[in-house]
């Protein structure tokens, strides 16, 4: 659901989004299992899961990265060699525990990388859970993305989840 392509030089630029291949040899890269993903799906804010903030180097908001506890769950299992069971009983309760949350913001702050290359420099500012109230202006930027690309993900022995990409 891309709409028309954002500037990637000078003031105010916006990255763009990345491939969904170069997004699956990123998280295979970092989880070490097979990684299938593949475009549609969508996100309930009321299940659990993450946002990832990522700014600028002028600290304006340019990109977010939104799971579900699923997807935020087997990701920092697989990572860290988690059972794969123990992952599951995470997604049950719809709440990462504190150290799924810090294995998955490790992965969420590789990430980056996969705005950065087509655009300005972006970092992880900090991550949110979809649970709680999000700051406004993170709010207003979700509900009108210059580009979105959401996602069915399968890691290999852990489940399925979503992810969505979102620029501008």
């Amino acid at each position: 659901m891309a709409s028309a392509a954002p500037s990637t030089e000078g003031e105010g630029a916006v990255p763009q989004l990345p491939k969904l291949e170069d997004v699956q040899e990123l998280v295979f890269g970092l989880v070490g299992q097979p990684v299938t993903l593949t475009r549609g799906g969508k996100i309930r804010s009321n299940q659990g899961g993450t946002v990832a903030v990522y700014v600028d180097d002028q600290d304006r908001l340019a990109a977010f990265a939104i799971s579900d506890v699923a997807f935020a769950a087997y990701c920092g299992a697989a990572l860290a060699m988690v059972p794969p069971k123990e992952a599951h009983r995470v997604v049950l309760a719809q709440k990462l525990d504190d150290n799924l949350w810090e294995n998955y913001q490790e992965i969420v702050n590789v990430a980056a990388s996969l705005f950065c290359n087509t655009g300005p420099h972006v970092r992880l500012k900090e991550m949110l859970p979809l649970s709680r109230e999000l700051p406004e202006d993170v709010i207003f930027a979700l509900r009108r993305p210059v580009a979105r690309m959401t996602m069915r993900a399968e890691i290999e022995g852990f489940g399925q989840g979503q992810l969505a990409l979102a620029v501008g």
